[in-house]
């Protein structure tokens, strides 16, 4: 599996089971620094869900040719407050937004969707290039996969 694989796979299924429902947007960001980018710019009326690699270790170093990864996958989730839906009510705040979404992974079953398991890690706020934080809060996913050591 290559890491852009299990993001892709990952993001496809938040955008066709999830996102509909909470009126998100998902998008999947080329880098940290892109994912900040794209989360600071906010999406008036909905949220926007950000997933991005952020980094991983070997997992298991048993053997030379072992490719097993601990990797760490963050799921940003923003929304401005006071914005108004399309149908004239309120956004939710963004801590029940991410309740929601928190509560809906964690009932996934991801056995063949995904090449990997996935565990939750925690949560974090986001901070801005500027030091203040955005409105939203970072998701951690630790993911356990094989890469594949051919292009």
């Amino acid at each position: 599996m290559k890491s852009f694989d299990l993001i892709d796979d990952l993001a496809r299924l938040i955008e066709s089971e999830w996102a509909p429902g909470a009126k998100a947007s998902v998008t999947v960001a080329e880098d940290p620094a892109h994912a900040l980018d794209l989360l600071s710019a906010g999406r008036a009326g909905g949220c926007a869900l950000v997933l991005f690699y952020l980094s991983d270790s070997p997992d298991g170093e048993e053997f030379a040719e072992d490719t097993r990864l601990d990797a760490q996958l963050r799921i940003g989730i923003v929304q401005q407050p006071g914005l108004k839906l399309r149908d004239g009510k309120s956004a939710p705040p963004v801590l029940r937004v991410v309740d929601s979404f928190r509560a809906w992974m964690s009932g996934q079953d991801l056995d063949g969707l995904l090449d990997s398991s996935l565990a939750y890690k925690g949560m974090t706020h986001i901070p801005s290039g500027a030091g203040s934080a955005l409105h939203g809060y970072a998701l951690t996913y630790g993911a356990i996969y094989a890469y594949d050591t051919e292009e």
